[in-house]
């Protein structure tokens, strides 16, 4: 009795909204992709290279490149040229780091929908209930496999199997 009360009180996220992630996280995914590919992302690349050799500078002072080894490379006019430059590369970086930030905020929406624990829909099949193999089964289909580090590709899970997750929690949930 407690796992039919878990079961039938257990939220099951609405379809639209799932809809709305998926897509949302499939749109940012492919903007910060193309944010990067571009001379914004070149840009903020630059600018964090740039920002190392400085930090290496402002540590070790006047001396030869670390990277290409030339003599004498970095000194306080290589220093006051470089600062300036990161500050222009680093405005041109704003497309590029704006949309690597709705990004992470959208997959982590995406990580955070509330599925049921794996395990209460595996019990409700102990109890050979009505729609519970197909919910496991959806829910094994989506869930592990929702851990992939490219967003995209989440976006693709959540697109194809979500739905059907979905439908499988709401039948075994009534």
């Amino acid at each position: 009795l407690e796992l039919l009360a878990r079961l039938g009180s257990r939220a099951v996220p609405d379809e639209p909204g799932l809809a709305a992630v998926a897509a949302k996280l499939a749109e940012t995914a492919q903007r910060a992709e193309s944010a990067r590919a571009t001379l914004a992302g070149r840009a903020r690349d630059l600018a964090e290279l740039l920002d190392q050799a400085l930090r290496f500078h402002a540590r070790h002072g006047d001396g030869a490149c670390p990277v290409c080894g030339r003599d004498g490379a970095l000194d306080g006019d290589w220093r006051a040229t470089r600062s300036t430059e990161v500050a222009r590369l680093r405005d041109e970086a704003r497309e590029a780091d704006q949309a690597q930030k709705e990004l992470t905020a959208v997959e982590r929406l995406a990580r955070a929908i509330p599925w049921p624990a794996r395990e209460l829909v595996a019990a409700a099949v102990t109890l050979d209930l009505d729609g519970s193999r197909a919910a496991l089964l959806a829910w094994d289909a989506l869930l592990p496999a929702a851990r992939p580090a490219d967003p995209a590709a989440l976006a693709g899970l959540l697109a194809t199997h979500a739905p059907a997750l979905r439908s499988a929690l709401v039948h075994l949930s009534e």
